[in-house]
């Protein structure tokens, strides 16, 4: 069987899976990518990790995310429709994720969120995510545009520094108790809190991201408290994320003062002991530079929200650049 029908069958199965199903998925997909992986399968060379000795995906090693910032981790050859890239200082080399089927990613991380809150399309969608959009190759960015296209309320949409006309919007949502989701960026979310605080009715405050060197950073305990005074909730959700991830998390603080059970320390110590060996040695071998991806064709400049009298106020996301790199 070829790896290309191999990996459909293991989207699939992805797709399909129940929770009792994660165990033989996961394994399957470690072996498949340990065959099929260039990058994956020199560390695991590396390492000293023979896959046929891996009986259980607690065994599989994790890969370093730092070699996505000079690899191309891709499993098999095909040409990536789009390049996810990390944020970072200026100069500084970021991650990239080279992505097969944009379709997959958005259906996966619909899933996730339906699994917590339900379907993304019964919530208006109020993004107030600045430092993502301003760049390029945000995968937040491009899953926040998935759910506000999915959004039946049209007031949904992304904002960049009017956070005036979107404390207008919380406000007609309180009136109209639809339920929203406000998903923002810390830093902007606490501008937003000390600007415009209020009770804002039927509402899902959302952080992810931290400070970004706007803001003093806080601890997460003072950033929720701040913005519960000021929204009047009872609780702070958080959505957390990564370049080198093509899933989320969320969490609120129902959850909060639970410990991480021992065996589960051990383990993420073992194979963080275990990244750190193998990575001395990864240092001193040559690599194969990651392709740069060509550049974003020029698409028609939108006004962001509140400035155009387009029915829905809503603006595209930025466009992620076409990955059309050439493989050495």
């Amino acid at each position: 069987m070829s790896a290309n029908s191999i990996a459909e069958q293991l989207r699939q199965r992805i797709e399909r899976m129940e929770r009792d199903d994660f165990d033989a998925v996961a394994l399957a997909v470690f072996r498949y990518q340990a065959e099929v992986n260039p990058v994956y399968a020199s560390f695991l060379r590396l390492i000293g990790c023979d896959p046929r000795s891996v009986r259980n995906w607690t065994e599989a090693p994790f890969l370093p995310i730092e070699l996505f910032k000079s690899q191309q981790v891709q499993s098999d050859v095909w040409e990536p429709e789009l390049v996810f890239c990390s944020s970072g200082t200026t100069g500084a080399q970021t991650s990239r994720h080279y992505l097969r089927d944009p379709a997959f990613y958005r259906r996966n991380a619909e899933r996730g969120f339906a699994h917590f809150y339900g379907p993304p399309g019964d919530y208006c969608w109020l993004a107030l995510l600045p430092a993502y959009l301003e760049r390029e190759g945000s995968s937040l960015v491009f899953m926040a545009d998935h759910f506000i296209r999915q959004s039946r309320f049209s007031a949904s949409g992304f904002f960049l520094d009017n956070i005036e006309a979107l404390a207008e919007v919380l406000r007609e949502g309180r009136e109209t108790g639809i339920p929203t989701v406000l998903l923002g960026v810390s830093f902007a979310l606490l501008d937003l809190a000390e600007r415009f605080p209020g009770n804002y009715g039927n509402l899902i405050v959302m952080e992810t991201g931290g400070m970004k060197g706007r803001r003093r950073e806080l601890t997460r305990a003072e950033l929720h408290a701040r913005l519960k005074q000021a929204f009047g909730l009872d609780r702070i959700h958080s959505e957390y994320g990564m370049t080198e991830l093509l899933s989320q998390a969320y969490a609120d603080e129902k959850w909060a003062g639970n410990t991480i059970p021992p065996e589960i320390t051990k383990y993420a110590a073992d194979k963080l002991r275990q990244i750190n060996a193998a990575y001395t040695v990864l240092r001193g071998e040559q690599s194969r530079p990651a392709p740069q991806p060509a550049a974003a064709p020029e698409q028609p400049q939108r006004p962001m929200f509140g400035q155009s009298a387009a029915p829905r106020p809503h603006v595209d996301a930025p466009s992620m650049a076409p990955a059309v790199p050439e493989r050495p």
